[in-house]
């Protein structure tokens, strides 16, 4: 990582991590505007929304 030097075995993994100093939340909740970071997180969300696609 160019910013805090932490090295990482995947390219998938270092734009994980590059994710926290950025901030950025790449994945959205088209049905409630929230948004994550991780992906895992935003699945988590998904079934806040049952019954919903």
């Amino acid at each position: 990582c160019r910013d805090c030097g932490k090295s990482f075995s995947s390219s998938t993994a270092l734009i994980r991590h590059w994710h926290l100093h950025t901030r950025e939340k790449p994945y959205g909740c088209g049905l409630c505007g929230k948004s994550f970071a991780r992906w895992s997180a935003f699945s988590l969300h998904l079934h806040t929304h049952p019954g919903k696609e």
